[in-house]
């Protein structure tokens, strides 16, 4: 099959694979699963250029024109490309040996992040690769970067890194454990449009996530206007009233439910951490469920309530909002407050405590040092400025239906990213082949 001939619904996410014990006519039997016969199972050292070599050890300083530009583990996204969220430079002397170079690939060799990628692209500019990262130059006669990177986001790979970095008791893999990895190498004459069409799909998704990035950012300036009354929406002039949480609404303490405590069905509930890693400024449907006891105890809310966080770890992440929308009796759990604020919209209330000049505010009002808390008597203290209720729901529309299409775009990413899991599985076990076998 040549690479024209492929459509993306060819490949079929891991999980719908379904595999014999029989071995089938074309293909081996290895220590990372079949490939066909005429390829081989080669360690990564055998492919290198030179051995793999360790970055320099230096600290990071701030950015600076005038000084390289540096790459740590920090700066290396999940989906193995330079992220300049944290850009930070190095200035030290002999930083030229260190400096990354077309082909290279850096592997993670420590901590949670061990395993993980990056294979330099002259895009990112000049890159100084840092001491907690490994540089691998693959031979281009033997094994194409693109190709080695393409494996790296297989099933196979991630499997051996869980195995090799918890040998001893601590996650790492060193620079000799990385050669010694073992990579299914077909001819160069089939790594090439192998690793392309995966190549046209990291670039698909990559595009989507700018777009992703750019409507976000659209958003954070959108509501910089509308909820401050910087810009008003056509047909509203009226002036805004100044007043606090305390006197728009009631406060109500959430309680009763442990996390070890839910079950597979039951009645819904909302836990307070979920506030922080699930739930952004409202929430229609809810993950969690708790057995019909525990809702004896439980406080249950009502649509329109808002939910705060009544712990954190930082000030400045205390009291993150959120606004329930949906139909259904919810339960709030411990360490939630609860506003009930029937004559205000929960949208526009919720993107408000979100926001920048009502984040500051919940900060210093914070208590503690280890445990950050703030109570419903601290919140109520907030002042607020608000437009009547009517360009409040007009701005919430607004903002619900910008929520609709990052959505929609971030669906289509995750859709992308299963189909290059199914991808991968295929294309790097030889399950599909790309050139026909006369010609490999």
């Amino acid at each position: 099959m040549c690479k024209e001939q492929l459509r993306l619904g060819d490949f079929r996410s891991v999980s719908e694979e379904q595999y014999s014990d029989e071995i089938p006519v074309g293909y081996k039997k290895t220590e990372i699963g079949l490939i066909p016969k005429d390829w081989e199972i080669t360690r990564l050292r055998d492919c290198l250029v030179r051995q793999p070599e360790y970055g320099i050890n230096a600290p990071a300083v701030s950015y600076s024109e005038t000084l390289p530009t540096y790459i740590r583990i920090t700066d290396i996204t999940d989906e193995g490309r330079f992220s300049s969220d944290n850009i930070a430079s190095v200035a030290i002397d002999n930083y030229h040996k260190f400096l990354l170079t077309d082909g290279d690939i850096v592997f993670a060799r420590t901590g949670a992040s061990v395993g993980k990628y990056y294979r330099y692209r002259s895009s990112d500019g000049a890159l100084v690769f840092a001491g907690f990262l490994i540089r691998v130059h693959p031979d281009k006669s033997k094994l194409l970067p693109q190709f080695l990177e393409a494996y790296l986001g297989t099933t196979a790979y991630h499997n051996w890194v869980r195995l090799v970095s918890t040998r001893s008791g601590q996650p790492g893999i060193n620079g000799k454990e990385y050669s010694i990895l073992p990579i299914p190498v077909p001819s160069i004459a089939e790594q090439a449009p192998i690793a392309e069409i995966v190549s046209d799909v990291d670039n698909l998704i990559e595009s989507l996530d700018n777009l992703i990035s750019k409507k976000q950012a659209i958003k954070k300036a959108t509501m910089q206007q509308l909820l401050t009354g910087r810009t008003r929406l056509p047909g509203f002039n009226g002036g805004w009233k100044k007043s606090n949480l305390g006197k728009i609404g009631k406060f109500l303490k959430g309680n009763g439910i442990k996390r070890d405590e839910l079950v597979d069905s039951g009645y819904p509930c909302i836990l307070y951490g979920e506030l922080y890693t699930t739930y952004k400024n409202y929430i229609l449907n809810t993950i969690s469920r708790i057995p019909y006891c525990i809702t004896n105890v439980a406080l249950p809310i009502e649509t329109g309530d808002l939910l705060f966080t009544g712990s954190g770890e930082t000030p400045e992440e205390i009291g993150k909002c959120s606004a329930y929308i949906g139909k259904e009796r919810v339960y709030a759990g411990g360490d939630i407050v609860v506003l009930r604020s029937p004559k205000h919209d929960s949208v526009f209330l919720s993107h408000l405590m979100n926001h920048s000049s009502t984040v500051k505010q919940k900060s210093r009002l914070a208590q503690g040092d280890a445990v950050v808390h703030i109570s419903a008597r601290h919140l109520s203290q907030i002042e607020i400025c608000l437009p009547p209720i009517e360009e409040q729901r007009a701005i919430s529309s607004i903002l619900i239906d910008m929520d609709a299409e990052i959505d929609a775009l971030e669906r289509q990413r995750g859709k992308m990213k299963q189909i290059k899991q199914g991808m991968l599985q295929q294309l790097l076990t030889g399950r599909i082949r790309l050139l026909d076998k006369e010609a490999v």
